[in-house]
């Protein structure tokens, strides 16, 4: 599951590699939503790390059994998690809606609700998670300092 719900963030990671702070509007980034999304399929660890600070912050919520677990992945971890979890996945796909963008200085808060399916290890897997990103421009570069996912449902059915 933890492996599964990092891949999730892929999209919104992508998302800002060439904006700035002052580039950001609503519409630029749903726009570019929709064409970074596909390169989920064909991630490249070495990119996506490029656009995450050296100390960002990473927090995933789920409920298991009526409580809930936070896993917390240093950027290192989490590249390699992306990595053997994309092994695992076929028929990835994934879409973002209500976006909300907040500008603050030289930093952009993201939120977006995300579906997404795919089938893993041979059974189709769907979810629904809520994302908040923060970005910052540091030294002329927009990079991810922080990232909290909120797994809302996730729904397994054999194929």
């Amino acid at each position: 599951m933890k492996k599964y719900i990092q891949i999730n963030l892929l999209a919104l990671f992508l998302l800002f590699t060439t904006l700035s702070v002052a580039d950001i509007s609503k519409e630029a980034v749903k726009n570019s939503l929709e064409k970074f999304q596909t390169l989920i399929i064909n991630l490249n660890e070495e990119e996506l790390s490029k656009v995450l600070h050296s100390d960002v912050s990473i927090s995933i919520y789920f409920s298991r059994n009526g409580s809930i677990t936070k896993l917390e992945s240093s950027k290192k971890q989490y590249l390699q998690q992306i990595k053997d979890a994309r092994a695992n996945y076929e028929n990835y796909k994934t879409t973002s809606s209500n976006v909300k963008i907040d500008l603050a200085g030289s930093k952009a808060i993201v939120s977006s609700d995300i579906n997404e399916s795919m089938t893993y290890k041979g059974k189709k897997v769907t979810s629904t998670s809520r994302e908040v990103f923060v970005l910052e421009d540091i030294n002329g570069k927009l990079l991810i300092t922080e990232i909290t996912g909120y797994i809302l449902e996730v729904t397994t059915k054999n194929q």
